[in-house]
């Protein structure tokens, strides 16, 4: 049995960097998943599995560069989000606030007087407009100037 498939390999090769599947490909190209795996063997020397793990590899370090750049260009989303990612950056009015709350907050809610609930809802009013204020950065609006 001859083969005569010539597998686009460029066309292939883009698929893979997109993180797509060797069947998926198949299915886009129109064609059977072993088709390209053998021509894979005999075209490239080397099995499917170890020819697209190399291709998607280089995809991810695609989008790390692009990412890289855009931080790079003053992406301000992507500064924020890479920051979080590789610099385990966090945003600190939760962590802070969460554990300013669980101070005031008494450890059997359901017991507190009329009283206390009240101081603890100011209380936590308090910090939520605390939290504004830093957020805003001191800034004042034109209506408070």
């Amino acid at each position: 049995m001859k083969n005569n498939y010539n597998p686009d390999w460029g066309k292939i090769d883009a698929l893979l960097k997109a993180n797509c599947s060797g069947i998926e490909i198949a299915n886009y190209l129109g064609i059977h998943k072993d088709t390209i795996y053998r021509a894979c063997v005999r075209e490239k020397g080397m099995k499917w599995e170890d020819y697209s793990r190399s291709k998607k590899a280089v995809g991810k370090a695609m989008i790390r560069v692009k990412k890289f750049d855009l931080c790079m260009d003053g992406d301000k989303t992507m500064l924020i989000w890479e920051s979080k990612q590789r610099l385990g950056e966090t945003d600190k009015s939760y962590t802070e606030t969460h554990a300013q709350i669980t101070q005031v907050i008494p450890d059997n809610i359901s017991e507190c007087d009329a009283q206390s609930a009240a101081m603890i809802y100011e209380q936590l009013l308090n910090f939520k407009q605390k939290e504004e204020d830093d957020n805003d950065g001191g800034e004042k609006s034109a209506d408070e100037e």
